[in-house]
C-alpha cells in the first residue's frame, strides 16, 4: 500500500516540475517551477504570465491508479483512499480545470486566459475538504463541459421522473463545497439534483469567474441536460436555497422558467452584500472588490431578474431579525413586483440570519411535499410528530399571524382550535386511532382572507 502512494506521489511532483515544458501561451521564460515557501505545507508552485490576449494551458499527468477529484479550480489526488496530493490554481482573469485521457495517459489539464497565473501543488496540509466527491458507491456524478461540475442526483429506485428538485448550495468555509438540506429531504420520492458550486475558494454563486459568466451559462445547460433525461419540462422543476443558494435558485430559476422557485434569505444585491461579508467572493467574481465591481453585480442581478420568466412562482422566506430583509429581500420583491412577477413573501418573526437554515429545511419539506403532489399550497415551516397518547405540530408562522388548526384521522375531524397566537400544539387522539393529519389555517389580521395547508400523516 505505501509503496504505491510513495511512487504515485514522486510521479506526481515529477509531472508537476516537467509541465512548464509542454505549457502553450507564456511569455518565454516566465513559467517556473520553485518550492512551496517553509512554515505552510510542502509542495510546489508553478508561475508566470500568459502572452497578452493568449489563452494559456498547462498539463499535469496523472499517476497510474490514483483517483482524481476535480473541482472547478483545484483538485485533489488519492491513491489507496489516502491523499498524496492537491492543486489550486489561481488566475487574474477566467480559468479552469478538467481531467483529460488520450495518448499521453489521463492528465490535468489546467487552462485559462490572459493573466498572471498561480498553480499550487500541496503535498501536506490539505486545504480541500473530503465530502466524498467522487468516491464509488456514492451516487456523485460529473458534467464535463466548458465548466464541469459534481452533482448528486438522487433518484429513489423505481421513481420514473415527472418531476425535479435541485438545491443549490450556501457559503461555506474556504475549500469545503458540499451540499444543503439534503438530509431534510430524505422521505420525499421526488428526484433530487445537489449541484456544487466549487469554484474557486467559496464558491461563484453558481455564476462568474472574473467577470465572465461561462458558469452560469454552463450551469444552465447542466440544469437544462437533467430535465431533458427526466422527460419533463421546466414547469415539472422546482428550485431551492437559502442565502447564497437562494440567490442562485432564483437566478437560475427565473431564467430557465421553471415551475416554484423557493429562496431563504437570499442575497439579491449581490455585489453589496459581497463588499461587506466576503471581498474575495466578489473579487473572483468580478476581477475586483471596488464599489464599482460591487455595483457591477448587482445591476448584473437586477438584469437578471427583469429578463426572466414571469411564470415562475417565487417564494421568499426571511426573518425580521436579519439583516437580509431589508438590504435583499425588500428590494428583490419591489423589483420583482415591478418586472411582472407575483411573488410571495414570508416573515418570519424574530429570526436572524444565522438560524435561517433551522428553520427553511421544514418550509422546504413542506414545500417539496406539496409540490409533489401537484398542490397550489403556500405551507408553513411545521413539524409534526406522533409519540405514545399524543400528536404534536410545531408550526412557525409569518409575522403577526394567527393560527387555527384542525386535526383529522381517516374518518374525518378528531380536534379543533380556534385562531390565537399559539405556534405549538398538542393533541390526544383515541388511542385505537390510526393515521392523523392537521389541517392549518392563517390569518394575517383579524377580519383577513384565510390561507390554509394541510400536513403529512403521522
Amino acid at each position: 500500500m505505501a509503496s504505491l502512494h510513495t511512487a504515485a506521489l514522486d510521479v506526481l511532483a515529477a509531472s508537476f516540475r516537467d509541465a512548464p515544458e509542454t505549457a502553450l501561451g507564456f511569455i518565454d521564460s516566465s513559467l517556473g517551477v520553485a518550492e512551496l515557501p517553509p512554515g505552510g505545507p510542502a509542495g510546489l508552485v508553478l508561475e508566470g504570465d500568459s502572452e497578452p490576449d493568449q489563452p494559456w494551458s498547462v498539463r499535469i499527468g496523472i499517476p497510474e491508479g490514483v483517483r482524481v477529484v476535480a473541482h472547478g479550480h483545484s483538485a485533489a489526488f488519492w491513491a489507496d483512499e489516502q491523499q498524496l496530493g492537491e492543486i489550486h490554481v489561481e488566475n487574474t482573469a477566467p480559468a479552469r480545470l478538467a481531467t483529460t485521457a488520450g495518448p499521453a495517459g489521463r492528465q490535468l489539464e489546467l487552462a485559462g486566459e490572459a493573466g498572471s497565473v498561480r498553480i499550487c501543488l500541496h503535498l501536506d496540509s490539505f486545504l480541500l475538504r473530503d465530502r466524498g466527491i467522487g468516491r464509488p458507491g456514492l451516487s456523485w456524478l460529473r458534467h464535463e463541459s466548458g465548466r464541469s461540475f459534481n452533482y448528486l442526483l438522487d433518484r429513489p429506485e423505481g421513481e420514473q421522473g415527472g418531476k425535479l428538485l435541485v438545491v443549490f448550495s450556501a457559503i461555506g468555509a474556504e475549500y469545503d463545497f458540499t451540499f444543503n438540506y439534503r438530509a431534510s429531504l430524505q422521505q420525499s420520492r421526488l428526484p433530487k439534483a445537489f449541484i456544487m458550486d466549487d469554484f474557486g475558494r467559496q464558491g461563484s454563486y453558481y455564476w462568474m469567474d472574473h467577470g465572465d459568466d461561462s458558469i452560469f451559462r454552463e450551469t444552465q445547460g447542466l440544469l437544462t441536460e437533467l430535465i431533458d433525461h427526466l422527460g419533463i419540462t421546466p414547469a415539472d422543476v422546482m428550485f431551492a436555497g437559502s442565502s447564497k443558494g437562494g440567490t442562485a435558485a432564483l437566478l437560475h430559476g427565473v431564467t430557465l422558467g421553471v415551475g416554484r422557485i423557493l429562496v431563504g434569505a437570499p442575497q439579491y444585491r449581490v455585489g453589496d452584500y459581497l463588499f461587506h461579508a466576503a471581498p474575495g467572493i466578489l473579487d473572483f467574481m468580478t476581477g475586483g472588490a471596488t464599489e464599482a465591481h460591487r455595483d457591477f453585480l448587482n445591476d448584473k442581478a437586477r438584469e437578471i431578474l427583469s429578463n426572466g420568466h414571469r411564470h415562475s412562482a417565487i417564494r421568499v422566506a426571511v426573518g425580521s431579525a436579519d439583516h437580509h430583509l431589508a438590504s435583499h429581500v425588500a428590494p428583490l420583491l419591489e423589483d420583482a413586483r415591478a418586472a411582472g412577477y407575483d411573488p410571495d413573501s414570508l416573515i418570519l418573526p424574530g429570526l436572524p440570519h444565522s438560524e435561517i437554515g433551522q428553520v427553511f429545511k421544514h418550509l422546504l419539506s413542506a414545500e417539496v411535499a406539496d409540490f409533489e403532489q401537484g398542490g397550489a399550497q403556500e405551507p408553513l415551516p411545521y413539524t409534526l410528530s406522533r409519540r405514545p397518547g399524543a400528536v404534536e405540530l410545531q408550526c412557525w408562522p409569518g409575522d403577526g399571524e394567527t393560527l387555527a388548526v384542525h386535526l383529522f384521522g381517516r374518518s374525518g375531524i378528531l380536534e379543533q382550535r380556534p385562531h390565537s397566537g399559539e405556534t405549538g400544539f398538542t393533541f390526544q387522539p383515541p388511542d385505537d386511532e390510526g393515521l392523523v393529519r392537521a389541517r392549518v389555517f392563517r390569518r394575517a389580521v383579524p377580519g383577513s382572507a384565510v390561507r390554509a395547508f394541510t400536513t403529512h400523516w403521522v
